[in-house]
């Protein structure tokens, strides 16, 4: 689960549940077991919503290994559907009312739930709910509901403290569609969501597109991939660089470069090579790794006074929120600023040190200084020393 100072809304893997605190018996092996058995029966395709849709507490308990009457394990076989189907917001809700309310009958969620604070007397109920049947390992149905609208239903299957949950959701084509609004709703502090985590089985940035991107880490900002710098030094637009680009080893932007990050951080490869910016932005950040040659957390902070006045001494951030502030600074002010943030390199310098970049960019381009020097420049060793 995150921290109060990670982002709101983050993937949690199967196997970062082996060592999470959590106030049930989640059985990992089962999970996988019962994955991939119904993965091999072809019960379910890769973007099957393994748990929005008709059956979709049979399905999870399913998943956990858990045992089924007679009846419900025939109703599981014969009806549970493909309900990617159902998109961009999910099956109707009235399909799925009946085990909403026979799993979860005193706390039922409404839509303006989701603006109530966790301190709110129905979310206090519905977490003590949640908590009673998962110690029993039995899933809760929960409905996602905005703005009047019933959303997406998921299973929650873990908690962890009192006002935490981890929800099981596998469906990458939910996140292709509709991610905009969950995210938005994700960061809207004093929401159910925001304090809910998802517990997944897939790389959800493998079927990442455009509108599905790293950004929520950082508050709106892209921090893996910058669309106009991808395309100006590979001619590939931004979604290559999620579905094969950080695979690959090819740089997102100034500030992000997996093929360079890996072989500075052997570790960098633990999530696999699909998985490197999640790396980056998550232990990397934590513990003040560059992200790119020209990126260096630690670097930025020492040079620049002001920055470490702002955010270490009157926010006092520490760890993962300061670096990721920082991160997110430089993105959005400090590289077109021409801010030094590495100890050797610099693209300011790179650009003043060429007057065939100045007359062609202009003396303070230090943004598409940088797309040159991945572009042209490393082939034309050219030197980005600070």
């Amino acid at each position: 689960m995150r921290s109060s100072g990670m982002c709101a809304f983050r993937l949690v893997r199967l196997e970062d549940m082996r060592d999470a605190r959590f106030d049930t018996r989640l059985h990992i092996d089962a999970i996988r077991s019962g994955i991939a058995k119904v993965a091999s029966q072809n019960e379910m395709g890769r973007d099957a919503a393994w748990s929005c849709g008709p059956n979709s507490v049979c399905r999870a308990m399913a998943m956990l290994g858990l045992a089924m009457d007679r009846d419900l394990a025939r109703n599981f076989m014969l009806h549970s559907p493909r309900a990617w189907a159902h998109l961009p917001i999910g099956p109707r809700p009235k399909h799925l009312a009946a085990h909403t309310e026979h799993w979860f009958p005193e706390a039922h969620p409404r839509a303006e739930d989701n603006n109530h604070t966790r301190d709110a007397p129905n979310w206090v109920a519905f977490v003590a709910k949640a908590r009673g049947e998962l110690q029993c390992q039995r899933p809760v149905t929960l409905l996602w509901a905005v703005n009047n609208t019933q959303m997406h239903w998921v299973n929650i299957v873990a908690s962890q403290g009192t006002d935490r949950v981890v929800f099981l959701d596998t469906n990458g084509c939910l996140y292709e569609v509709a991610w905009e609004e969950l995210h938005h709703l994700a960061d809207k502090k004093g929401t159910h969501l925001s304090n809910l985590g998802i517990l997944s089985t897939y790389n959800w940035l493998a079927y990442a597109t455009t509108t599905t991107r790293m950004d929520r880490l950082l508050g709106g900002v892209n921090a893996a991939c910058c669309p106009d710098f991808y395309h100006t030094v590979y001619k590939l637009d931004g979604g290559h660089f999620y579905r094969h680009g950080q695979a690959e080893g090819r740089v997102g932007a100034a500030w992000c470069h997996p093929g360079w990050y890996r072989e500075q951080y052997p570790d960098g490869t633990s999530l696999g090579l699909q998985n490197t910016v999640e790396h980056m932005l998550t232990i990397g950040l934590a513990e003040g790794r560059r992200l790119s040659p020209h990126f260096d957390p630690l670097a930025y902070l020492a040079f620049h006074a002001d920055l470490e006045r702002v955010f270490f001494r009157e926010r006092g951030l520490r760890g993962w929120e300061l670096h990721a502030a920082l991160l997110e600074h430089y993105i959005r002010h400090g590289l077109d600023e021409g801010r030094t943030a590495d100890h050797s390199l610099c693209f300011a310098a790179y650009l003043c040190r060429y007057p065939d970049l100045q007359a062609a960019f202009g003396p303070r381009a230090y943004k598409r200084a940088a797309m040159h020097w991945y572009e042209y420049g490393i082939a034309e060793r050219r030197s980005s020393a600070g």
